[in-house]
């Protein structure tokens, strides 16, 4: 799967941090998760913060959420 957040994928993975968790903390579908990974729709505010509370890093929002290019990223 071709992410937009490439930053924030590595952070999910090095975490051992589950989809389900994620989507259950964020009260979304995994659907919906999905196509904010790709860049499809957009992450909200709330829902960036939420994510980087999960995943306990002191990397910044813009640090995660810096934008590979979404779905075209090669």
């Amino acid at each position: 799967m071709a992410v937009k957040y490439p930053n924030l994928k590595t952070e999910i993975v090095r975490g051992k941090i589950t989809n389900k968790k994620i989507v259950e903390c964020l009260n979304i579908s995994e659907s919906a998760f999905y196509y904010k990974m790709r860049g499809i729709t957009e992450f909200t505010l709330n829902e960036a913060k939420e994510i980087k509370r999960i995943l306990k890093t002191d990397y910044s929002l813009d640090y995660l959420f810096k934008d590979s290019g979404g779905v075209d990223a090669a």
